[in-house]
């Protein structure tokens, strides 16, 4: 009897998953030159930051998404997070982290240049694999889990050795 639970199990039965996923708006297909400057994003960032004028919202945004895949603290907080509290904070938090990854990287058309070296370096030098003298000799392998990390995190890392 409780075989015939089982004909009509398939392979693709077993993974499929139902689509409870948030919603992508505006990050589902967007120009990265203009997504900074989009009314959708930057009520977005107001959800997350407050009330703020539209350079800080995308300063902060920029500065707490390296901070957030640039050290190993700030990936244990996002994980931490876990995206948010509420179904509304989360479908927030996934499109900002779509768009994040789209932007292009500091150094590419359309990124923030070397002015984002700042927020790069502070991430990177303050990660506390780097300030722990006991982990000297095994620096690289602290690099290299590091990354992993962030990579985990998303595909958007930026790895410095």
């Amino acid at each position: 009897m409780a075989r015939d639970s089982f004909k009509n199990l398939t392979v693709d039965s077993l993974f499929a998953k139902e689509d409870t996923g948030p919603t992508m708006g505006y990050a589902a297909d967007y120009d990265s030159k203009t997504i900074l400057q989009n009314p959708e994003f930057l009520a977005d960032l107001r959800g997350r930051y407050g009330n703020l004028p539209e350079d800080e919202l995308i300063d902060k945004f920029y500065s707490d998404e390296n901070w957030a895949q640039l050290n190993t603290a700030g990936a244990v907080g996002r994980i931490y997070e876990g995206g948010g509290t509420s179904e509304e904070e989360k479908s927030r938090n996934a499109r900002l982290s779509q768009v994040w990854d789209q932007l292009p990287f500091f150094y590419q058309e359309g990124g923030r240049g070397w002015g984002a070296a700042k927020d790069i370096a502070v991430s990177v030098l303050a990660d506390p694999l780097n300030l722990i003298p006991v982990i000297g000799p095994y620096k690289k392998a602290a690099q290299a889990a590091n990354a992993l990390l962030c990579v985990s995190v998303t595909s958007r890392a930026v790895i410095f050795s």
